[in-house]
């Protein structure tokens, strides 16, 4: 660019002297590129604002969820605690019905199927009642 210079010519109320401002060339451009670097700073953090708004709001969203899903969380802790405490106590019961009866699952002897009808009518009939006496069907 030319070394150009610009003349403003300043004129006050009436009385008054009129002055003259000289400003050059580059100076009016160092002007101008420095009001577009506020604008686009301005610019930047306007958006950088808006963002940060948005995150706010979904932060206390979140902060709302993670209330009810804490609470949702105790309440099914505190019913696996139930569940696990009838647990152990069904244990309890199948052990001392163990005990009592002096069984236990692997070593208890397992009958064969139909070998509580040994007899009747050839091995016929029902397996929870007895064969007729006539040593046919039921």
């Amino acid at each position: 660019m030319k070394d150009t210079a610009y003349t403003l010519i300043v004129v006050p109320d009436h009385g008054s002297a009129v002055q003259r401002v000289r400003v050059e060339g580059r100076r009016l451009v160092h002007a101008a590129v420095g009001v577009g670097v506020v604008l686009v700073l301005g610019l930047g953090a306007s958006i950088h604002y808006g963002l940060v708004v948005t995150d706010a709001w979904e932060n206390g969203t979140l902060r709302d969820e993670n209330l009810a899903l804490r609470g949702q969380l105790a309440a099914l802790s505190e019913r696996v605690e139930q569940l696990q405490g009838t647990v152990d106590r069904v244990e309890r019961f199948d052990q001392k019905l163990r005990a009592l009866t002096q069984l236990s699952g692997p070593q208890r002897a397992q009958p064969r199927r139909g070998a509580h009808l040994a007899g009747a009518a050839g091995g016929l009939g029902h397996p929870l009642r007895p064969a007729p006496a006539g040593g046919g069907h039921p």
